[in-house]
């Protein structure tokens, strides 16, 4: 599993499916955004808290969560 220490505490990653295309992505209680599968090998990421926070062409979830992470302040 994967985590990211926010504020002293460490906080898991979290993934809610919710089609088989769209995932809420959290941290802990926090909800970060939502990540959207395009096609097999594209991903994309949706910040909830910023507005410039749109990017496609992740090869992967991870990759997505990570830069909704960066955007957001966190440390990944």
């Amino acid at each position: 599993m994967y985590s990211v220490i926010h504020q002293g505490k460490v906080l898991d990653f979290h993934f809610k499916k919710m089609s088989n295309y769209c995932y809420n992505f959290s941290v802990g209680d926090i909800f970060i955004g939502q990540i959207f599968k395009l096609r097999k090998h594209s991903w994309s990421g949706i910040s909830f808290h910023n507005v410039r926070g749109s990017m496609d062409g992740f090869g992967c979830r991870f990759y997505a969560a990570q830069y909704l992470l960066r955007l957001n302040g966190f440390a990944a």
